[in-house]
């Protein structure tokens, strides 16, 4: 988010080109910018969105993919702690859930 807008143009252009295998993407400068970013395939969380509607907007960056046919992945990693953030995103009792389900 601090990288002057040609630079990120670019990243964005050679990330969907394919010259770059990763792009990392924060949330704040989801907040503050929005982008569409294009050419994603899988998308990690690490951590919760602070936001329970950023998770539908990134995860719709996979929805292009998925048109073309690639596989498509979105994983997120929380713990325990993350349960309020967890239950706005997945809802209560799928929180639930996925909190005491076994881990594999």
């Amino acid at each position: 988010e601090y990288a002057r807008p040609s630079e990120v143009s670019r990243s964005r252009a050679r990330f969907f080109r394919g010259q770059k295998p990763i792009l990392l993407y924060t949330g704040r400068a989801h907040f503050f910018f929005r982008y569409k970013i294009r050419g994603a395939r899988h998308v990690l969380f690490y951590g919760l969105p602070d936001h329970d509607h950023f998770y539908a907007e990134i995860t719709s960056f996979l929805a292009e993919a998925a048109l073309n046919g690639s596989a498509t992945s979105a994983t997120a990693l929380f713990t325990r702690y993350d349960q309020f953030a967890l239950e706005r995103i997945a809802g209560v009792p799928h929180a639930r859930q996925m909190l005491t389900a076994t881990k594999d």
